[in-house]
């Protein structure tokens, strides 16, 4: 019996499957998988509704246009996402229907010259359309396999002196159904964005006040929701206006359903939420693409580089980082004569002023990362945090990524990172306006608004995600301690850039946030030190000699290898300012750090 080697040419059906599992956890649609989210949502909600539609309609006039005429016919039946409001398609004919040729003479008048002159109106296939919304009901007529333009489109006519009519363009219809249906669909499975998205709404940045409805018992659930997501609750201006949308707070969709047929692009919980739905979906696709290019041949920079030398190899084996992270590399052209010492000296000053989680399933790595054009990486994936050799100061931004990770990792949160919960969102939402004033107030020809404004991998979309807006204000938090460290920028360098903001009220926002979120992390992962890894816990890729390897029986002290032959005394406790007999004895500039693990492994055992 043989076997045939499987080979594929593409991973797309992965990615979409990726997408559309992300997309239903969020509440979106999986069929909008394709559909390209790249619109600005910086504009006015009616007209983002309107790009939406258009977006959508790209995908699915060309899905339309492929399908056969039974196809065609029942294509509706297929595009059914939230039943509040639903649409039906049946083909008429002469005999089925007493106004038949009235309609296809009006179809046949509405149609381009360019069409009139290459179709035959008794060859046009006529549909009637129903629309439904809750218990309202709307019908209006097409042709099967011709377009009709935006004049016509939902255009009123008058079958006869009691029945008013519509025209309607199949394919505009389709992506007008998709999206109100999609939109029904995120709004009823996230209630709590509706909500948050209403206080937003009512809250005055800029002197700090919430309006509040005036009805008791709707002011009392508006103020408990406010509280929760962290709003100023002490300066309230009542506002009789807020009473009349308890709907939208109670997340009432058949509210206003009978204006959805004409109006939609005006309903109110469509214009609150439709930015959010945009930004959710463009999200979920940006973030699968990160996750398989980390997994990727591009993404190989995780792994541990072949033929690294002797002397690095120890210190990889003995340094301060192995208190926190369970393997650690280190370049061949990382300076361990002196530079790395400070970095670990550094390092150690940043777990005196803040709890750094210890986990062995993470690593920490120094290397290169010149193809990147990354000065810092971190893979949550493979949990691995990187700096670049040349640009130390982006440990803190890593470090702050891989927090908002273990932090979701812990409490089982369905998103990848605590940063997408709405705990984190009053921050976010905070620092998106200020950091987007500091980026218009910038002159047009600058650099940084340009790359802002563009479609390239830094853009404003890059900038703007959860888990970037975190780290970046986890290096605005950690400069507020003043610290002369390598591994963090300073005040004066974040003051400089603008993608980042020193803005008092933001500060002191983020303060008890982040003093609350590592208390946390602490609880669940105590300050324990890790012992270094023995060269036979290493990756695969280095591999010891074999006469350094001790005895199974034998339990090694952490920085020495004994003979093989050797058995340590039970009884005898080592100096911690004695050096370890060794069959090899070690380099100067590792004597230090030797000691150190000596220390560490005398304190646990």
């Amino acid at each position: 019996m043989t076997t045939e080697n499987k080979k594929i040419n593409s991973v797309e059906i992965e990615r979409k499957q990726m997408i559309q599992r992300n997309f239903k956890s969020k509440g979106i649609p999986t069929l909008l998988s394709e559909v390209n989210f790249s619109i600005d949502t910086n504009i006015k909600q009616g007209e983002l509704i309107t790009k939406l539609i258009s977006a959508v309609k790209r995908v699915f006039k060309k899905d339309y246009y492929s399908k056969t005429r039974k196809q065609k016919l029942n294509y509706f039946s297929k595009l059914k996402i939230h039943n509040l409001f639903t649409v039906e398609m049946k083909e008429i004919t002469p005999e089925t229907h007493d106004s038949f040729t009235r309609i296809q003479s009006f179809l046949f008048k509405c149609l381009s010259k360019k069409q009139k002159a290459t179709l035959k109106k008794e060859d046009l296939t006529v549909v009637e359309i129903t629309l439904k919304s809750g218990e309202y009901t709307q019908t209006g007529y097409s042709l099967l396999d011709e377009v009709f333009t935006m004049r016509y489109h939902r255009s009123s006519w008058r079958l006869n002196y009691k029945i008013p009519c519509r025209i309607f363009d199949i394919c505009t219809l389709i992506a007008e159904s998709i999206v109100i249906q999609s939109l029904l669909n995120f709004a009823s499975n996230n209630k709590k964005t509706l909500q948050y998205l209403l206080i937003q709404k009512h809250f005055d940045l800029e002197n700090n006040a919430l309006k509040v409805p005036v009805d008791e018992s709707f002011r009392e659930l508006f103020l408990k929701v406010a509280k929760k997501y962290k709003f100023n609750t002490k300066n309230l201006v009542d506002s009789i206006g807020i009473d009349g949308q308890k709907y939208i707070f109670d997340v009432n969709l058949e509210h206003n359903c009978e204006n959805r047929f004409d109006f939609f692009i005006d309903d109110d919980i469509f214009c609150l939420i439709v930015g959010e739905f945009v930004q959710q979906s463009e999200y979920v696709k940006y973030k699968v693409n990160e996750q398989i290019q980390e997994r990727s041949e591009y993404a190989k920079c995780f792994q541990t580089k072949k033929n690294v030398n002797l002397g690095h190899q120890n210190r990889m084996e003995n340094n301060i980082f192995l208190t926190r992270y369970g393997y650690v590399e280190l370049d061949n052209d990382v300076d361990i004569k002196e530079k790395f010492g400070i970095i670990e000296e550094n390092f150690e000053e940043l777990t005196k002023i803040i709890h750094i989680p210890a986990d062995k399933n993470y690593s920490f790595r120094i290397k290169k990362l010149g193809k990147h054009k990354a000065a810092g990486i971190f893979y949550p994936y493979f949990k691995t945090t990187i700096f670049d050799r040349r640009h130390p100061s982006s440990y803190v931004h890593e470090l702050g990524h891989q927090l908002d990770k273990m932090r979701a990792d812990i409490e089982n949160i369905k998103d990848d990172f605590y940063s997408e919960t709405f705990e984190f969102r009053k921050i976010f939402d905070h620092y998106k306006q200020l950091v987007t004033e500091n980026v218009n107030n910038l002159p047009d020809e600058d650099t940084f608004k340009i790359q802002w404004s563009g479609k390239t991998k830094g853009n404003r979309n890059y900038y703007l995600k959860p888990a970037e807006v975190f780290a970046r204000s986890f290096e605005i938090y950690m400069s507020t301690f003043n610290l002369t460290n390598s591994l963090l920028k300073s005040k004066e360098e974040l003051a400089g850039r603008p993608e980042y903001t020193l803005d008092e009220a933001f500060i002191k926002e983020i303060k008890p946030f982040f003093k609350k979120f590592l208390s946390t992390l602490e609880k669940k992962y105590p300050n324990t030190i890790l012992i270094p890894k023995t060269s036979t816990e290493q990756e695969g890729n280095i591999k010891p000699k074999a006469t350094t390897k001790p005895k199974a029986t034998t339990k090694p002290k952490a920085t020495t290898k004994p003979k093989a032959t050797t058995k340590p005394k039970a009884t005898t406790k080592p100096k911690a300012t004695t050096k370890p007999k060794a069959t090899t004895k070690p380099k100067a500039t590792t004597t230090s750090v030797a000691n150190y693990g000596l220390s560490i492994q005398l304190k646990l055992f």
